[in-house]
C-alpha cells in the first residue's frame, strides 16, 4: 500500500483527487504510468471511464483465469441440463434402466433419417443435373433439326456461320444421350 501511496504524489496538474483515489492495490507501475497517460492525453473524461472499466475487467478475468475451480464445477459442469433432463424424464415415466436404450433407439432412428436425408439430397442434385441439361438441349435443339433440314452447300455455309452453337448443340446432346443410358425414365 505504501507503494500506491507514494505513486499517487507522481500525478501533477488537472487530476482530480478521485482520478487518483480510483488506483487500488490490483495497479501495477506499469498500470500507473498507462492510467496517468490517459488522464493527460485524454480528450474527454469517458476515455478515463472506459480505461478503468477495461482495467478492472481485466483484473477480474485475471483473478478467474488463476482460480481453481470447485470439486462440484468439476465433476457436474452442466447440472442445470442434467437437472431439466430429470425432470423431463420423471415427467414422462421413464425409469432410469429405460433411458439408455431408449437413447440407443432414438440415435440410431436418428442414423438412418440422416442417411435417407443424405440419400434425397444427393437425388435432388442429380434431378437438378438432368433438368439443366434437358432445358439446354430444348433451347439448342432447333439447331440441330434446320442442319438436318438443310442441302450439303448450304450446310457448309450454315456450319461456318454457326459454328459455336452447333458446338454447344453437339455437346448437350450427348450429354442428353448419357443421360438416356443411365436413367432409363427420360425420353429419348
Amino acid at each position: 500500500m505504501r507503494q500506491i501511496c507514494s505513486a499517487k504524489w507522481l500525478f501533477v496538474g488537472d487530476v482530480t483527487r478521485g482520478q487518483i483515489d480510483s488506483i487500488d492495490e490490483t495497479f501495477t507501475a506499469e498500470d500507473i504510468q498507462a492510467y496517468d497517460e490517459i488522464l493527460h492525453n485524454a480528450l474527454q473524461e469517458s476515455d478515463v471511464a472506459d480505461f478503468l472499466t477495461a482495467y478492472k475487467q481485466a483484473v477480474i478475468d485475471r483473478e478467474n483465469a488463476s482460480r481453481v475451480p470447485t470439486e462440484e464445477e468439476v465433476l457436474f459442469p452442466n447440472m442445470k441440463v442434467a437437472s431439466i433432463a430429470k425432470n423431463i424424464i420423471a415427467q414422462y415415466g421413464v425409469e432410469p434402466d429405460q433411458v439408455h436404450g431408449a437413447a440407443m433407439a432414438a440415435f440410431i432412428y436418428r442414423t438412418h433419417l440422416v442417411g435417407e436425408l443424405n440419400d434425397l439430397k444427393t437425388q435432388i442434385e442429380d434431378l437438378k443435373e438432368k433438368l439443366k441439361v434437358l432445358k439446354k438441349y430444348r433451347k439448342v435443339k432447333h439447331i440441330g433439326e434446320e442442319l438436318k433440314a438443310l442441302s450439303v452447300k448450304d450446310e457448309k455455309k450454315y456450319r461456318r456461320e454457326h459454328s459455336g452453337e452447333i458446338a454447344e448443340y453437339y455437346e448437350t446432346r450427348d450429354r442428353r444421350a448419357d443421360l438416356c443410358l443411365i436413367y432409363s425414365n427420360i425420353v429419348c
